[in-house]
């Protein structure tokens, strides 16, 4: 018997200031949000209304924005929190925007963690051409890689890939049936 209940998708991303990404999120939470239970966790809230759940965790902003300490593992506590408070309880997948631009110095870390709790990542890479892309393409590729975790759940998705789902989610694919082999 399959699972009927919607997918729950959580997608985070540094902010949500007015421009590129934070477009591209409005499009793809419209696409998903009939069919999907999806909310936005993020470190800078939009000043104009979402049009899904938001959630607001500081430290996730870029360094140059948030300027106090923390300790990497309270952020993953804290965004472990914020989904299963949503969702009551895990969610299918967490959809992460730009995770390599090295906009967040310890961005990395923080999925990391998330990962080691479980949480099944989607990283949608895009704007190569941005800072710091080189300088932590290896510590994207130990994500990737990291022991214990299964090599083939949480890997970089490459953008015609990703533009692949959310056409195919734009086009009226039901979110049920984005499966992982459609993914791969």
């Amino acid at each position: 018997m399959t699972d009927k209940s919607p997918k729950k998708i959580a997608f985070i991303h540094y902010h949500l200031k007015t421009g590129g990404v934070t477009s591209c999120l409005k499009r793809q939470v419209e696409a998903l949000q009939n069919d999907c239970d999806v909310c936005v966790i993020t470190g800078e809230l939009s000043k104009i209304d979402f049009l899904a759940k938001t959630i607001l965790i500081p430290e996730l902003a870029y360094s140059a924005d948030y300027h106090l300490p923390f300790k990497v593992e309270d952020v993953a506590a804290a965004v472990f929190r914020a989904i299963e408070s949503h969702f009551d309880g895990p969610c299918d997948i967490v959809h992460v925007h730009n995770p390599i631009l090295a906009k967040n110095k310890k961005f990395l870390e923080i999925l990391k963690a998330l990962q080691k709790k479980g949480i099944r990542l989607f990283l949608q890479i895009h704007d190569f051409a941005l800072d710091g892309i080189f300088d932590l393409l290896h510590s994207a590729i130990h994500l990737r890689s990291s022991a214990g975790c299964d090599p083939g759940r949480n890997r970089p998705i490459t953008p015609k890939s990703s533009a692949i789902i959310w056409v195919a989610a734009a086009e009226g694919l039901c979110c049920n049936r984005l499966e992982n082999s459609q993914i791969d």
